[in-house]
C-alpha cells in the first residue's frame, strides 16, 4: 500500500503569540473596512431620498409664472417640464 503525503501547509501551532494577534489584527481591520465599506455604500444609496432640492419655488403663479418658465428655460427643459 502506497503512503500519501499530505500537501505543505503552514502550520499554526508554530506561530507565536506576537504573529497570532498580528494575524487577528488583520482579519479585524479587514472586516471593519469591509463593513466600512457597506455602510457607505448603503448611506450613498439612501441619503438622495433624504437630501431633497426645492423645486418650484418660484413666488410668481398664473401667466407670471408662464412667462418666467419661458424666459428663463430652454426648449428641452420645456418639454421635459410638461410631459
Amino acid at each position: 500500500m502506497a503512503r500519501t503525503h499530505r500537501p505543505l501547509t503552514a502550520c499554526t501551532s508554530h506561530q507565536t503569540s506576537a504573529q497570532k494577534r498580528a494575524e487577528k489584527r488583520k482579519k479585524a481591520a479587514l472586516c471593519m473596512l469591509g463593513a466600512i465599506s457597506g455602510v457607505a455604500t448603503v448611506v450613498s444609496h439612501i441619503a438622495p431620498f433624504f437630501v431633497k432640492q426645492p423645486m418650484h419655488t418660484s413666488i410668481l403663479t398664473g401667466q407670471a409664472w408662464v412667462e418666467e418658465l419661458l424666459r428663463g428655460m430652454d426648449y428641452c427643459s420645456l418639454v421635459y417640464l410638461y410631459n
